[in-house]
């Protein structure tokens, strides 16, 4: 992916790949809960987890860069956003007593799986990545609607938008 977009000079940074795409995840979900919880007309939690999850990510930075090098900066940030997630996590449960549906989860979690299990045996030159990004798209989409995760009502309303506006 790195050679495909950059160029062999940046080969090396594909190695911290594999650590941070945890942290994007993570990062999300934070974004998701601290919106939910400033939605509450309380951003001064939300302020005080972003606070509390950066100088996280400077004191695991300054214990693992050296030692670990960029991976251990990776590391140390995929480490600093999943505490401010968890936080987050945990004071929109005690706020509003609900984190969402737990067998929904199960259904994502199944169709991203059967995803990157597909992804992980197909590793093909970079000129066929945009072709499997595609078909990974698709075949993730219609896990999703076998899954009964969507309907494919939902998938139509993103092709033609609602007049209700």
């Amino acid at each position: 992916l790195i050679v495909f977009i950059y160029s062999s000079a940046y080969i090396q940074s594909g190695t911290i790949l594999p650590v941070l795409v945890w942290g994007m995840v993570l990062l999300a979900l934070f974004s998701i809960l601290t919106t939910i919880i400033n939605a509450d007309n309380t951003p001064q939690i939300s302020f005080a987890i972003a606070l509390l999850t950066v100088l996280v990510d400077i004191i695991c930075n300054v214990r693992l860069v050296p030692a670990y090098g960029i991976i251990g900066g990776a590391a140390a940030t995929t480490i600093a956003v999943g505490a401010g997630t968890l936080i987050s996590l945990l004071v929109v449960y005690k706020r509003f007593h609900a984190l969402g549906d737990f067998q929904s989860s199960i259904r994502i979690g199944l169709a991203a799986s059967v995803l990157l299990v597909g992804v992980k045996l197909l590793k093909t030159a970079s000129l066929h990545f945009i072709i499997i990004c595609l078909s990974g798209c698709l075949v993730y989409g219609l896990m999703l609607l076998v899954l009964r995760e969507v309907r494919l009502r939902d998938f139509i309303m993103l092709v033609i938008p609602s007049d209700r506006d």
